[in-house]
């Protein structure tokens, strides 16, 4: 039952059949060497860089779409206040001055939720745990006096 001096001299109460078998995990084509680890690498960290660059991307975009939004909007308050001045028969010069006024408050107000949005600060991963959360910090057990031997 052995091959070469490898394996079980005899089946016979080993619970097997004695067939000897290849050891898969030493093929070579799953050890690589130092060269291709580093180079699977350096591919690995290129693939990690583009994500983050396409997310970052993706969040220019969206703030770029929210902000044309906001802009359609005043355009469409404005076009809808030109349309009741109008309606009132008011003169160009009046309108004009209405609409400049109204544009005005809109994208101020444009301007302070932009100002407000960037001062919100995120807080830190790494940031130690808050007192009032180390108050409510219980050990498991109790800790012993070393001489009455009883609990503090």
């Amino acid at each position: 039952m052995s091959y070469n001096g490898i394996g079980l001299q005899t089946a016979r109460g080993s619970g097997t059949s004695g067939r000897v078998q290849k050891n898969l995990t030493t093929s070579k084509g799953s050890s690589k060497g130092h060269y291709e680890s580093r180079k699977q690498k350096k591919v690995l960290d290129k693939v990690k860089e583009a994500k983050i660059e396409n997310d970052i991307n993706k969040e220019k975009a969206k703030h770029d779409i929210l902000q044309h939004n906001y802009k359609r909007e005043i355009d469409l308050k404005c076009a809808e206040l030109r349309d009741k001045l109008e309606d009132e028969s008011e003169d160009e010069e009046t309108i004009l001055v209405k609409l400049d006024e109204l544009r005005k408050k809109l994208t101020s107000k444009l301007l302070t939720t932009k100002t407000k949005e960037n001062s919100i600060e995120k807080p830190e991963m790494d940031e130690k745990v808050n007192k009032s959360e180390s108050a409510t910090y219980a050990p498991r057990y109790p800790k012993l006096n070393k001489d009455k031997r009883s609990v503090r």
